[in-house]
């Protein structure tokens, strides 16, 4: 079985210091890995780098056996890749529904489907635990909920790989338990 991704002597530096220095890391289909180490160890870096956020990284990438430069989070996402922040992403005077479909709003011609779009908002809800008006705006919402709105819009943009940075230090325990259940939350990607 060959690797969902690579990291191959990777780097990023900033002005006056060296975040990630020469890292590799190999990632297979199905495992899950959790990176530990103190703060400013460039965990977060290596994520970031994962997801796009920096394009002047040195090193490879491999993701399904393709060399990817990920320049920008949307190629990340286009290579599969999900990347869940501590910090929300959120549009917080839109509503759940919006936030959770942003770029991917089903039409009906040239308007939106409504109707549709609350069904496949409230799927994604389901998928975290939540039983929340998907027509609320963000900011009506609590911040762990609000938090789960976000691992949600991720997973709905079925990644093959998915990343994570502290995306449950706004949650209760029994929250943490329930996302991490084995059941529902399922990743698929269809081609």
């Amino acid at each position: 079985m060959a690797p969902a991704l690579v990291m191959k002597n990777v780097s990023k530096r900033f002005p006056g210091t060296i975040a990630v220095d020469d890292v590799s890391f190999e990632v297979y289909p199905g495992e899950v890995h959790a990176l530990v180490g103190e703060n400013g160890a460039g965990k977060s870096t290596l994520m970031k780098m994962l997801a796009g956020s920096f394009d002047d990284y040195t090193g490879t990438i491999t993701v399904n056996g393709r060399v990817e430069k990920l320049h920008s989070p949307t190629t990340a996402k286009k290579c599969g890749i999900g990347m869940i922040y501590q910090e929300l992403s959120l549009a917080r005077p839109i509503s759940i529904t919006e936030n959770l479909l942003a770029g991917r709003l089903p039409r009906k011609g040239l308007l939106l489907d409504r109707k549709r779009a609350r069904e496949q908002a409230g799927e994604l809800l389901q998928h975290v635990g939540l039983e929340l008006n998907a027509d609320l705006p963000i900011e009506d919402i609590s911040q762990h909920e609000a938090q789960l709105v976000e691992i949600a819009k991720v997973l709905g943009n079925n990644p093959t790989i998915l990343v994570m940075d502290e995306p449950t230090s706004a949650l209760s325990r029994e929250e943490v338990d329930r996302l991490f259940s084995p059941a529902p939350v399922v990743i698929s990607r269809l081609d």
